[in-house]
Formats: structure tokens, sequence, C-alpha cells
């Protein structure tokens, strides 16, 4: 069965960019449909990554009797915000390669895609879910920076293979997680790693609730 994967926002009516049937580029999320503008707005000078921007007759007027944040999303020129960061390549395809509110950034300036981290930690056969976030380190040289931290939920597998035994649980999951690590750049590996007793807290659209994760995470640190 064919599957043609596109891209848009609900203030988008919803539609943005598609593949198709006679064009279709695995790992992107299509061309701009016609009419539809897109442009990427760099975060920094030099990159060909940056936030999604698009205007045309797709966009919404505003939020209902919220002119205060149509004008957060909106601009004066009619571009359209989206908050997803991606780059389109010389053919252009768009990617999708996060969202800005997710980006950690380290000490050091360096910047690292939660998405990508989670992407390969999810190949894991003892991990069930992840989430990828940056949190605030409390004590080493990091003290005061963000640091890399995978809460991690252990795989029906894992359980099974460790069963009463979530101390070995705990251990081979971290195992494998600085294994899978292993093929990620030094400064994008997490340096924490934090297991979760149950299922992550999700959406209604099966989205990772990454706020109640970090609050989560945060009292966790507190009981150390």
């Amino acid at each position: 069965m064919p599957l043609l994967q596109g891209y848009g926002l609900t203030e988008t009516s919803p539609v943005i960019s598609v593949n198709t049937l006679k064009a279709n580029r695995i790992g992107s999320v299509g061309r701009p449909l016609e009419g539809a503008q897109v442009r990427i707005q760099p975060i920094e000078s030099g990159q060909k990554e940056g936030e999604i921007w698009t205007r045309g007759p797709h966009i919404m007027k505003g939020y209902y009797k919220r002119p205060d944040l149509t004008a957060e999303v909106i601009d004066a020129d009619g571009w359209f915000h989206t908050g997803d960061l991606g780059c389109i390549d010389r053919d252009g395809f768009l990617r999708i390669t996060g969202r800005i509110k997710n980006l950690i950034v380290l000490g050091g300036g360096k910047k690292v895609h939660p998405e990508e981290v989670e992407a390969c930690l999810a190949r894991g056969t003892l991990v069930k879910e992840v989430c990828v976030l940056g949190v605030i380190s409390t004590d080493g040289l990091k003290q005061g920076t963000e640091e890399v931290c995978a809460v991690v939920v252990a795989s029906d597998e894992a359980l099974r293979r460790y069963k009463d035994q979530p101390a070995l649980v705990e251990q081979e999951v971290k195992k494998e997680i600085e294994r899978l690590s292993k093929d990620l750049a030094a400064y994008k590996r997490p340096s924490r790693i934090e297991l979760y007793p149950d299922e992550l807290p999700k959406t209604a659209t099966r989205k990772i609730k990454r706020p109640l994760v970090k609050t989560w995470l945060q009292s966790q640190q507190k009981g150390k």
C-alpha cells in the first residue's frame, strides 16, 4: 500500500507540503503545494537548517479573539512561524528535523535535536519508549548548564528477561542505551539515563508530554 508523507498544521488548513506518487522522497515531507510559499529562517547565520516559515492563502486569519497570540506567530509580512525546524534539499523537498522549543543548547553552545537522539535509542530491543530532554546539571563541571538526559521505559522483552530483578533491568537498559549512543556524536550522547516506571504521559494524539516528563525528572533529581 503506498504511503505518502506530508506536513502541515491546523493553522495552515492544514497541508503545507506532501509527497506524491510521481515525486516521493523517503525521509522528507514532500514539496510545498502550489501557492504555499515556504522558507527556512536560520537560527544561526550560515546554517541550512532553521525554523520553517510559510505564507499564502492556506494560512489562517488568526486565533479567535486573540490578536496577541496571532501576532506571535504571523509577522507583518504574512509569514507564519511554525515553530518547527527543517531544511529544504536541492530538489525542493522539505525535511523536518525537530521543534525549536525542544532544542537542547549545551554549555559550549552546541545544539542537540532530541528527536534525532530518540530515533537512535529507540532501536534497542530493551527500550519500549524514550524521551530525550535537556536538564540543568546540578553537579560537576557541567553545573548550571544543560545536559542531555534520556528517560526510558523498559520493553516487555527486558521485563521478561530479567523478571523480578528491577535493578538488573535498569542496569541492562542503561548498558544498551550507552551502546546505541556510540552511533551519535559525543556531545549528543545522554550523560544521564533514568528509567520511567510506566508508560510515558501522552496527549490525545499520542505525543509525549515533555513538560510532565521533565517535572518527573526534576522530582527524581531532588530525591537523590
